[in-house]
């Protein structure tokens, strides 16, 4: 751009800022497109907790609560490693309940996963 075309009060280098911000966040929008369209092409790829939790309507909480038995895995070795589950080993009532709806499951009956309440009681 010349110096005739630029608008009263901005400079080369502000143009080049906000021109490098348009494009860093176009960049984070289509980096967040294509891991959604890989995820939904390869379920093999991992899910967080928090796609759990989105993916099946649950808390969080409830899916930390039951990481294991949902077939979830840690990324490392301490307390606070991250937790990564395959779609495909995810409960069958959360398929089952999902199919019916076309909407995120309720959070599958404890005693269909074998899950034991506190107390020792199903």
């Amino acid at each position: 751009m010349t110096s005739n075309s630029q608008p009263p009060g901005i400079d080369e280098r502000t143009i080049e800022l906000i021109a490098d911000r348009v494009a860093a966040l176009l960049r984070e929008e289509l980096e967040a497109i294509a891991a959604d369209l890989a995820r939904q092409s390869d379920p093999e790829l991992p899910l967080t907790v928090d796609e759990v939790a989105e993916r099946f309507g649950v808390a969080r909480s409830t899916v930390y609560a039951h990481w294991r038995e949902w077939g979830g895995y840690k990324l490392g070795q301490g307390k606070r490693a991250a937790i990564r589950f395959r779609s495909t080993r995810l409960p069958e009532a959360f398929d089952r309940d999902a199919s019916k709806s076309g909407e995120p499951s309720r959070p599958p009956n404890s005693a269909l996963l074998g899950v034991t309440r506190r107390g020792g009681s199903r």
